[in-house]
């Protein structure tokens, strides 16, 4: 096992964190404010931890020795883009975007999710063996199948599903989130897309991974209503929108480490028995359905209007229409989720969680 990156080759067998000077040259990535000195701490130790985790699935890790990355290839453009906004270096780029490409290659659609993911797990794992991971989990059926598309259809059943769920184990906070048209599909998101990846510190969502690499798609249901349990007091106490998203996603500015390890830790005693999880997933579908094709009937017509009157203000720019159709107005990448009046635009509920040109969180929306 090499010891070092190199000259920006994307060795297939070594780790980022084997590199002498990772922890200093990415000491201001994105991904890296969640370590708290974490990794450094833990050291050689992670290696094993991390290459255990195949035992939990459980999927042979040697297997990933068979895995065909090209680290020679281009890549697209939202791959580049999203390496950029997850590492500082190019050292640690590369990678990243082998990964990426490789899965998009064979789960035939991206979705950004997935690099939030593959960086951290490329932290402490080889290439092969982040590919080897993740294609499992996004094509069984235990894990999150479906979820790391374009359009993630499969996530956002399952984001209705947990909201009827929390309504019935926690209906006053169920309650106060709609009323502040507050919409599951965006503040689970980061749990279940993103895996807690850029919501917990490392120290505890090395915890959540194993977990969740144990128990499957249902663990991060629990650490959802776990979670809601452990902030209920606060969550109904404020009618702040920002607030309201900055405790959802477990701010550090607004929740303590400690805090975050007692929502995981406790997430293990939710019984989701009483719950049809399979039936219910069958009623969101279609429910879902309906309003995808008013969602499309919406675009069409707005494009009709739109080439009659020859208007500049089309729904999607005139450069990209192609590419931009029924995707977020502002990044031009993952689907809208929800409608904001004061911007006019349909958007993602990334770019709703975050404060992206005139758009700001505080805003009311309405869920598309």
């Amino acid at each position: 096992t090499q010891s070092t990156w190199g000259k920006f080759s994307g060795c297939l067998f070594s780790t980022m964190l084997r590199s002498p000077t990772f922890l200093q040259d990415e000491a201001l990535a994105p991904l890296l404010q969640y370590d708290h000195g974490f990794l450094k701490q833990e050291g050689e130790l992670l290696f094993d931890r991390t290459n255990n985790w195949f035992n939990l699935i459980p999927l042979d890790a040697e297997d990933a020795d068979s895995v065909v990355i090209d680290a020679d290839r281009e890549h697209e453009r939202i791959v580049i883009l999203d390496a950029e906004r997850t590492f500082k270096t190019e050292e640690s780029r590369v990678p990243l975007r082998n990964v990426l490409s490789a899965l998009a290659d064979t789960l035939k659609d991206y979705n950004q999710a997935l690099s939030y993911v593959s960086g951290f797990l490329l932290t402490t794992m080889e290439q092969k063996k982040v590919f080897h991971l993740l294609r499992h989990i996004a094509t069984n059926e235990k894990y999150i199948p479906g979820y790391w598309r374009h359009e993630a259809i499969s996530f956002a059943r399952d984001a209705r599903v947990f909201a009827k769920i929390m309504a019935t184990v926690n209906p006053e906070v169920s309650a106060h989130l709609v009323k502040m048209c507050i919409w599951p599909e965006t503040y689970c998101q980061k749990w279940f897309n993103g895996l807690c990846v850029h919501v917990l510190p490392f120290e505890v969502l090395f915890k959540f991974f194993e977990h969740f690499l144990r128990e499957g798609y249902t663990f991060s249901f629990r650490f959802g209503l776990s979670l809601v349990n452990k902030l209920k007091d606060r969550l109904l106490a404020t009618t702040n929108i920002a607030e309201i998203y900055a405790l959802l996603r477990l701010d550090p500015k607004y929740v303590d480490k400690e805090t975050c390890d007692a929502i995981v830790e406790e997430a293990l005693t939710i019984d989701l028995s009483p719950f049809d999880i399979p039936a219910m997933r069958s009623e969101a579908q279609a429910a879902l359905d309906i309003s995808l094709a008013e969602v499309k009937r919406r675009q069409e017509e707005q494009k009709r209007l739109d080439e009659e009157e020859g208007s500049d203000d089309s729904f999607n720019s005139d450069e990209d229409e192609d590419d931009d159709e029924g995707t977020c107005g502002i990044c031009k990448d993952l689907m809208p989720e929800v409608h904001c009046k004061s911007c006019d635009l349909d958007i993602c509920s990334r770019c709703h969680d975050r404060k992206k040109g005139t758009h700001d969180a505080s805003h009311k929306v309405t869920d598309l």
